[in-house]
């Protein structure tokens, strides 16, 4: 049986690691999937929300260096027979994201 690879390569040949270990606020060591395996290797998503379909896209915040999915837009709803429109935004960040070096 072959070893699983454990990490991954980019375009430009250099290796991506799949986990980094960070202290959290508490101090205590966390490890989680690396921003760079997540960036490379994750694909949008679909999420009902209301009874639409949004699509989770992969996004990368360069300011703060965190990554994850997120979705936005705008949905019409009905309460006790009134319309409304309601906007929608979903962000979901893969944990410790922000940390990585």
């Amino acid at each position: 049986m072959d070893t699983p690879k454990l990490d991954g390569v980019a375009e430009n040949g250099s290796e991506i690691p799949k986990t980094h270990t960070y202290k959290n606020a508490q101090g205590k060591a966390n490890t989680e999937m690396h921003p760079a395996w997540f960036t490379q290797y994750a694909e949008s998503q679909m999420i009902n929300v209301l009874g639409e379909d949004f699509q989770l896209n992969v996004h990368e915040n360069g300011e703060t260096g965190s990554c994850g999915w997120n979705a936005n837009g705008k949905k019409t709803i009905t309460i006790n027979g009134v319309q409304g429109r309601v906007q929608v935004s979903i962000n979901l960040t893969l944990i410790g994201s922000k940390n990585a070096k």
